[in-house]
């Protein structure tokens, strides 16, 4: 992920539009969250330039720096409660360890793959309502993602 940021905020990527590297974020599904979640939340990997972090279905794995130490990176954890490839217990075991500000969208009844019927407009709202708090600084978007993150009988939010 580092090369692919160094690449791109280099301008050395195909038809890529130019890139604020003042705000970066880095948004990864299952492996690439575990992924997501080294990079930003562990002393091994971590990397200043990212400013916001989203880790679906994920679960911390074992890298060789220490987890939770600063700097870490502001984090939102989205994650079906019926997964059964990457238990929701590994988003909620992140959510408990990792330093404010963090979040957890729980997405009722949600298997591995969110990105169909219910759950993917929960999913996309909860996400871009993030990114928009945090590398925006926007409180209007941080007011949405608790109405988008707490839809009855599809999704609750919570966060310190």
């Amino acid at each position: 992920m580092r090369f692919v940021l160094d690449n791109v905020l280099a301008g050395r990527v195909g038809p890529v539009p130019a890139v604020d590297g003042g705000r970066v974020a880095v948004v990864g599904h299952s492996l690439g969250a575990i992924t997501v979640l080294g990079l930003t939340q562990n002393t091994c990997c971590h990397d200043d330039r990212i400013k916001a972090a989203v880790a679906i279905s994920g679960t911390q794995a074992q890298w060789d720096g220490t987890w939770y130490q600063p700097p870490t990176t502001p984090l939102l954890l989205i994650h079906g409660d019926h997964d059964d490839v990457v238990p929701f217990t590994g988003s909620t075991e992140v959510f408990a360890a990792a330093p404010s500000p963090v979040g957890l969208v729980r997405l009722i009844n949600g298997p591995h793959t969110l990105y169909g019927p219910p759950w993917l407009d929960v999913v996309a709202a909860t996400t871009i309502d993030f990114l928009r708090a945090e590398l925006d600084d926007d409180a209007s978007a941080e007011a949405a993602l608790a109405v988008d993150g707490n839809q009855p009988g599809l999704a609750t939010f919570q966060q310190r």
